[in-house]
């Protein structure tokens, strides 16, 4: 499935993966693509962002929005990847008062 599959990558950013993760069987493909994709042995790094559990209940688009803790950002994306540090946004925009952002920053293990 392309570059994505060869653990290629050193640094993978982010912030939309989960508006469509809303079906069950996503997660684990999430997990497996980020797996193969990101470089091994602490070579590489995900930071992932999502809206947070006090952010908005759909995005922009009017899709129902998945709301995560950076924590379980990394459970997502299982034991391969171990957090690194995480943060949490509140981003103010003409458009929408404020949106609250969970941030994971995580490193592929071996």
């Amino acid at each position: 499935m392309g570059c994505f599959d060869d653990a290629s990558i050193g640094f993978w950013h982010d912030r939309a993966v989960f508006h469509f993760l809303t079906d069950a069987a996503k997660p684990a493909m999430l997990r497996r693509r980020g797996s193969a994709g990101v470089q091994k042995n602490f070579g590489g790094y995900a930071l992932i962002a999502t809206f947070a559990p006090d952010g908005p209940e759909k995005c922009s688009s009017g899709r129902a929005a998945v709301n995560l803790f950076p924590e379980q950002i990394a459970a997502v994306l299982g034991e391969t990847f171990e957090l690194v540090d995480q943060a949490h946004e509140v981003h103010h925009a003409v458009e929408h008062p404020q949106q609250a952002f969970s941030y994971a920053l995580l490193r592929r293990l071996g």
